[in-house]
């Protein structure tokens, strides 16, 4: 379903072939993998490159939209190209705008609503995830672009699979008093240590809004144990560069 795509400058990056299928989208979620394989130079915080995916993907960078990132739940409504913007989601309904997030570990989501063409894309970590971001995101676009749930397809992108991914009790509550059906993407391992699969809670999250299961791609490769394709926080105990994930409303 997802394919990865090595461009004419050697930067490698995934696509979701439904999503291709659509003439008036594009997207892509990023590997480490830039250009000639130059992996750990900085990653997507790079202007540079940053630009080097736009050429793959036939995007003008000045219209790269990039904000700065808290892991909150704040939707940011993109009408045009705009500059410091803090938020951990994007929606827009006008084309020629690529808007981004950067990720080593959380997740990138993108909304794609193609009947009455709008998008959106979510950071969407451990605090993000509690906090709902992505259904935030999605109820602005269904208030802001009349958007309709049933109608949306979601593409979760590269993250911190459940196989790495352990918190401590006092993390985990939180979620166990914030979701009744917790059980289904938190369960206990050893010494009051949980695992938390993030794709699972956002795909319920989704759920809840309306959006049908088959509808909801992921592309279900871990970041932490992918040290060849992705950049990962937890792997590199912090030090870590971004990877960058985009969609777009082409001008057609």
């Amino acid at each position: 379903m997802f394919k990865i795509t090595r461009s004419v400058n050697n930067t490698q990056y995934f696509t979701l072939a439904p999503l291709e299928q659509i003439t008036s989208i594009a997207h892509a979620f990023s590997t480490r993998l830039i250009q000639n394989n130059a992996v750990d130079k900085g990653g997507y915080e790079e202007k540079e490159n940053r630009s080097l995916l736009c050429e793959a993907l036939d995007i003008n960078p000045a219209k790269l939209v990039v904000g700065r990132q808290i892991h909150g739940n704040s939707v940011a409504v993109v009408k045009e190209k705009m500059e410091h913007i803090i938020a951990d989601a994007f929606i827009t309904d006008q084309p020629g705008l690529a808007l981004a997030v950067l990720t080593a570990d959380c997740l990138p989501i993108i909304i794609i609503e193609k009947n009455r063409p709008s998008v959106g894309i979510v950071h969407a970590g451990r605090q993000g995830t509690l906090l709902r971001v992505v259904t935030h995101a999605l109820t602005q676009m269904v208030r802001l672009f009349k958007a309709v749930a049933q109608d949306c397809l979601i593409s979760i992108g590269p993250g911190i699979g459940p196989c790495c991914y352990e918190i401590p009790l006092g993390l985990a509550r939180p979620f166990q008093e914030s979701f009744d059906y917790w059980e289904e993407f938190l369960w206990e391992r050893r010494g009051g240590f949980f695992t938390l699969d993030l794709i699972k809670a956002n795909q319920l999250q989704l759920m809840e809004l309306g959006i049908k299961e088959r509808n909801i791609f992921t592309l279900n490769l871990c970041t932490c144990c992918n040290p060849e394709l992705f950049y990962s926080y937890r792997r590199e105990k912090g030090d870590s560069p971004r990877m960058l994930n985009l969609v777009m409303l082409r001008d057609l």
